[in-house]
């Protein structure tokens, strides 16, 4: 699958479009069984590992860094279940089949490893060029495909779908905005509550009432007031009480 074509899938499936999900699912199927063959016991293991890889970046699908590809995801959900049984992805040589095998690039190798963008950069130039003809091709079993997918909607739909539009730089957005929330949310209720504290303190310089010697209230002010009134003339006059 080109890239154009499968960033236009990724947008809509991350928004909940389900076709394009299988659309996705489709195109990285066959790479991601054969690097799990590659790795696991037997056919059922490597199926198992390929189901659940699946069914985990479709629950994250949204969460997918910006420039990785939805394959790479995938894979970084593999290489997590593969990395946690036994240490079978020691040394240098999975790293470099990631690289030259199946062409990933800076991006999906930092995604995959889970490990910062600079560094995927560097690990990339260091593992060489992809080949171009890559390994052969592992036939699928008959049945494969409807099995994973099967599997793989169990984490449909993803947890945080949204817009298409918001794809492109969307995921740092967000990451922003969830540091403000878990960050700057409390700070802002503990400044608001201290607020409303010295508000109501009666010994609070800023109180909304307060006390001229500390034992009581304030005093109203006096108020003039008028009754009426004879003066010597007979016309009436205002006198303060």
């Amino acid at each position: 699958m080109t890239q154009p074509a499968e960033t236009s899938l990724l947008a809509l499936a991350v928004a909940g479009d389900a076709d394009a999900f299988r659309g996705l699912l489709r195109g990285a199927l066959g790479d991601v069984y054969r690097f799990c063959g590659d790795y696991t016991a037997d056919a059922l293991d490597a199926e198992r590992v390929t189901g659940l890889a699946f069914r985990l970046a479709a629950e994250e699908l949204a969460s997918i860094p910006v420039g990785a590809t939805f394959r790479g995801w995938v894979f970084r959900q593999a290489w997590r279940e593969l990395g946690a049984s036994d240490g079978r992805l020691a040394g240098v040589g999975p790293l470099r089949e990631l690289r030259q095998r199946y062409g990933f690039g800076g991006a999906d190798l930092a995604s995959i490893l889970g490990v910062g963008g600079a560094s995927g950069e560097t690990l990339a130039r260091r593992l060489g060029e992809p080949a171009n003809g890559g390994g052969a091709e592992v036939p699928l079993d008959a049945g494969l495909d409807v099995r994973v997918q099967r599997e793989a909607f169990r984490g449909w739909p993803p947890r945080e779908a949204r817009a298409p539009a918001a794809l492109t730089g969307g995921v740092a957005a967000e990451g922003g905005r969830r540091r403000w929330l878990a960050i700057g949310g409390p700070m802002l209720a503990a400044a608001v509550g201290l607020l409303v504290v010295l508000l109501v303190a009666p010994r609070s310089p800023i109180a909304l009432t307060g006390s001229d010697d500390g034992g009581g209230t304030r005093p109203a002010a006096a108020v003039a007031t008028s009754t009426p009134g004879a003066t010597a003339t007979g016309t009436r006059s205002a006198t303060a009480t």
